[in-house]
């Protein structure tokens, strides 16, 4: 883990795709996330960087929207605005399959995904029982953990929580806002 507070600005030369931001988001279904999964995290986000490194974008599985793309600046902005905790999760080592991460990405774009509430039960009852099985929609950690495992990672033992999505970051750092903000 890392020490101290980077901005948004620090961080994004070194941005690469899967790399995860963990949210401490505010209200009721935050909350209960947190409760029931036991988590310190209740969101995760993705990081998109296009082949130039030239935009960095964010993916993210809403309850009631589905996927949905944002570029990185405004969202950390944003939420930073809202006062909504982040940690900016580098992607697990072995998730180096760049391409693959790229075509499901772009695929799951292209579907557009709609949030899994199914999956949403089956990760609390996975976590609670440590167990693992396949779900046939996604929750912001689940598109995290596909992509992970899509790019080479294959170190989940269980259906991914925000929380285990950042424990399986090899560095994380909190993400504070710039001077000028």
């Amino acid at each position: 883990m890392g020490k101290g507070a980077l901005t948004y600005e620090m961080l994004r030369p070194n941005a690469r795709i899967g790399d995860t931001i963990a949210c401490d988001r505010k209200g009721l279904m935050s909350w209960g996330i947190k409760i029931f999964t036991l988590s310190k995290y209740n969101h995760t986000a993705v990081i998109y960087v296009s082949d130039d490194h030239d935009a960095v974008w964010i993916a993210e599985m809403l309850q009631g929207k589905g996927l949905l793309w944002t570029p990185a600046s405004d969202w950390v902005r944003d939420k930073l605005n809202r006062g909504i905790g982040l940690r900016y999760c580098f992607r697990p080592t072995g998730t180096n399959d760049e391409e693959s991460m790229t075509e499901f990405m772009i695929k799951s774009r292209a579907s557009h995904l709609k949030y899994g509430w199914n999956s949403l039960l089956k990760i609390l009852v996975g976590q609670a029982l440590r167990l693992r099985y396949n779900t046939t929609s996604l929750v912001c950690s689940t598109f995290a953990q596909s992509i992970h495992e899509v790019g080479g990672y294959q170190g989940y033992a269980v259906l991914a929580d925000p929380d285990d999505v950042q424990e399986h970051s090899q560095i994380t750092f909190k993400i504070k806002k710039a001077k000028n903000d």
